[in-house]
């Protein structure tokens, strides 16, 4: 994954859709409960229990 995109996202006026997939146990949750401490605009969905 290109890491430059969270910067994109992170900088743009306009609002911004980031979809985090891969395997349970893999830190995506931890990961943007942390960027929500730091960003207090922002907010997530976690669709755990979505099915594809």
């Amino acid at each position: 994954m290109d890491t430059n995109i969270f910067g994109l996202a992170l900088r743009s006026d306009e609002p911004t859709h980031i979809l985090l997939s891969g395997p349970p146990a893999s830190a995506k949750t931890m990961f943007l409960i942390s960027l929500r401490q730091h960003l207090k605009d922002s907010y997530f969905i976690d669709g755990g229990n979505v099915a594809a």
